[in-house]
């Protein structure tokens, strides 16, 4: 299965999209409050809950 993680980081919010590329769909989403300096933080957060959502078995 090919997958893609897209990022977007708002003013507010960091959107953190999981597409399926083979399906043409997004499998799920996630949203993180954007704090500044330290962005990278809300990826990770935002990336964790699209784990917690999808869970990656490997194949």
């Amino acid at each position: 299965m090919s997958l893609g993680l897209g990022l977007d980081t708002g003013g507010t919010y960091t959107d953190v999209v999981l597409l399926g590329f083979e399906m043409e769909r997004v499998i799920c989403k996630a949203k993180a409050l954007a704090t500044y300096p330290k962005l990278g933080n809300r990826y990770r957060i935002g990336a964790g809950d699209i784990g917690k959502q999808h869970p990656f078995d490997g194949d």
